[in-house]
């Protein structure tokens, strides 16, 4: 791909660009083009010039180009983790800043979006920029201007929290009494956001250790408790996110976790206790995994099979944690 595609891409976008009358539609196509293929590239010289082509169009005058390009540089740091995110920062971090300024949106929101996926950052590359990005991420999560922009704002600040470790310490105080808040607000329709709170806060508390998030995390685990009893339905998202976060905070607290158990685990089981159906020949849906049982063609959809391996490998962390408490 890169020896014979690359090329030719790059020379008919430079071309395209280089016209007087190129407008925002050909420069959102190109960076499109660019978001399409990057996933397929290899060599780090081309992903430099991926990155080297998308940067400055995250400026353009129009928001659809610079939706564009932020969508482009959070599809090349995701798909191009921990290259991007340990080799591009300091270049690419100012650029987020302003585009968490963005008077549109939908571009502001992919700026944040593009920050989550960066989530091998070196503190020190990190570091000069922690003020301007904690600021905008916070003023961005407190106005609510869209489910969307709150929870993507959630998972840049977990991506920051984690990256910067102890530098992440003098935003905590100012950071959890937030989350708490989000992950007490009842409502279904507060589903996603309270499962992304309590992800958010999990990972700031493994970042910044037992000593400061001791506390917060007895508090956030009473409310996962209440969730625990009340059960999940079927198709509630919440639940993963909550199993997760647990997990998490039991490996914080470590033997300080047990309390906790006897209402985690019931609801652990559960995932665990999903069986497969028999489904039909012809059935060829590509989210059911298939397997062929006593001459019967039994099917569990691919999602189920996921979260219980997930399930899994938290058993084995809350094994670890609290050690011969487990028993």
């Amino acid at each position: 791909l890169e020896d014979a595609f690359m090329p030719a891409l790059f020379k008919v976008m430079r071309a395209i660009l280089s016209q007087q009358t190129a407008s925002w539609k050909e420069i959102r196509s190109c960076v499109m083009a660019v978001s399409q293929v990057v996933e397929y590239v290899e060599e780090e010289a081309w992903i430099d010039q991926c990155l080297d082509f998308i940067g400055p169009h995250l400026t353009n005058a129009h928001p659809r180009a610079r939706y564009s390009a932020f969508q482009a540089l959070g599809q090349t740091a995701y798909d191009h983790d921990p290259y991007v995110a340990e080799n591009h920062a300091t270049t690419l971090l100012p650029m987020i800043v302003t585009g968490l300024d963005d008077s549109n949106i939908r571009v502001a929101t992919n700026a944040a979006s593009a920050l989550a996926s960066m989530e091998d950052m070196d503190p020190d590359d990190l570091e000069p920029h922690m003020e301007g990005l904690m600021t905008r991420l916070v003023t961005r999560l407190q106005k609510g201007e869209t489910r969307t922009m709150q929870e993507t704002c959630l998972s840049a600040i977990a991506v920051v929290g984690e990256a910067a470790a102890e530098l992440f310490e003098p935003y905590y105080d100012h950071i959890l009494p937030m989350l708490k808040q989000l992950i007490a607000t009842p409502g279904d329709q507060q589903r996603s956001l309270r499962g992304k709170a309590f992800e958010c806060a999990s990972l700031l508390g493994e970042g910044v250790g037992k000593d400061i998030f001791a506390k917060d995390a007895h508090e956030i685990m009473q409310i996962m408790v209440q969730h625990f009893k009340a059960g999940f339905a079927a198709d509630d998202q919440t639940r993963e996110y909550i199993h997760e976060a647990a997990g998490r905070v039991a490996t914080v607290l470590g033997k300080d976790f047990k309390p906790y158990m006897s209402s985690l685990l019931p609801s652990l089981f559960t995932v665990l206790n999903q069986t497969p159906q028999e489904v039909a020949l012809e059935d060829d849906d590509d989210e059911i995994t298939h397997a062929l049982v006593d001459g019967k063609l039994l099917g569990l959809k691919t999602a189920v099979l996921d979260e219980m391996t997930e399930t899994l490998t938290l058993i084995g962390s809350l094994v670890e944690a609290l050690e011969d408490d487990f028993v």
